[in-house]
């Protein structure tokens, strides 16, 4: 082999972590992504779709932002934040389960403001089924722990 192909072969071999990394990150984005919209949760989610976002009729939009699905949060004025998908699977044909944290939060305290958050979907709304977060659990089966409230259900707006 010639030195110039050796080279060839040197750079190509040290390039192909970073290519591989790259790919699996934009196949587990994609598979996010894919998972979102085989449970038909892509779109805007809203407790009354006639009326705007506020505190009493939160809206969610769950949405492919270039490689990622982010979770974006309104309830009117300027109570906005947005949340990065870290995961998702479907755990039956009514059930998804996601794994997110805040998108404004550093990457070394994700750990900290991580949820897992299942949903369930029944006659075309969805509801929080569980929250679990710092090894807490916040919401279970509907309810939150501890007043026993059950969520609201949210349609599908668009």
């Amino acid at each position: 082999m010639s030195r110039r192909n050796s080279d060839r072969v040197r750079r190509l071999a040290a390039a192909m972590p970073l290519a591989v990394l790259a790919c699996a990150g934009a196949a587990r984005a994609q598979s996010v992504a894919r998972t979102a919209q085989e449970f038909g949760l892509t779109g805007t989610w809203a407790i009354d779709c006639g009326k705007p976002a506020s505190r009493d009729n939160i809206q969610v939009t769950y949405a492919a932002e270039g490689n990622e699905l982010i979770l974006a949060r309104d309830g009117g004025g300027d109570a906005r934040d947005s949340l990065l998908i870290r995961s998702a699977r479907l755990l039956a044909p009514d059930l998804i389960e996601t794994v997110e944290r805040n998108r404004d939060m550093p990457l070394k305290d994700a750990a900290a403001t991580e949820m897992t958050v299942v949903l369930r979907k029944t006659g075309g709304k969805i509801r929080i089924w569980k929250t679990t977060a710092a090894g807490m659990t916040l919401v279970d089966e509907g309810k939150v722990v501890g007043t026993g409230t059950t969520g609201l259900a949210m349609a599908k707006c668009k």
